[in-house]
Parts: C-alpha cells; structure tokens; sequence
C-alpha cells in the first residue's frame, strides 16, 4: 500500500471537501480518529482475524478487521509518502 508507483483516486466519500478550515483542524481531527481506532484495538476482545468488513475501495473487497487496522496505517504512511513527494518537487523550484 506504501508502494507509490501506483497511483490511487479515492472513493467519493474519501475526497477532501474543504471542512477543515485550516490544517490545525484537520491535524485534530485526524488525532481524534487515530484515538478513536487505537482505543478499539486495545479494548477489542474478539479476534479481528475472524471477522470481516468490506473496504470501501472495491479493488480491496472484503477484508479482516485486522486487516482493515493494517490498512488504516499504511494509508497514513502512504499520504505521508506523498506529502514528502510533494515537498521534493517543490524544492527543486
């Protein structure tokens, strides 16, 4: 998923729409979700392993709930990736 190379769009729903007014907005809301998803692998009981949820890119189908956790954190690692990417170019302008 970190891998680059190839390129993803995002579903619809995944888009940005502007809702944050500034990126300390967004950097809070996006600690608040990773709270949020920490706090259910820590206090989950059941085996993620065995349960299934669908993703909401179909190329991904359905997946595990630990899959899924997986999935959440290369996705940060990916826009990460890019973000760096983008900071490369700009520095060679």
């Amino acid at each position: 998923m970190t891998d680059r190379s190839r390129k993803a769009v995002s579903p619809e729903g995944g888009r940005p729409r502007g809702r944050f007014a500034n990126l300390e907005e967004a950097r809070k809301q996006f600690e608040i979700s990773r709270a949020g998803t920490i706090g259910f692998v820590q206090e989950n009981t059941e085996d993620l392993r065995s349960t299934e949820v669908t993703h909401p890119l179909p190329m991904f189908g359905d997946v595990s709930a630990y899959e899924m956790v997986i999935i959440i954190a290369k996705h940060a690692e990916r826009h990460a990736l890019q973000i760096e990417e983008i900071r490369n170019v700009l520095a060679l302008h």
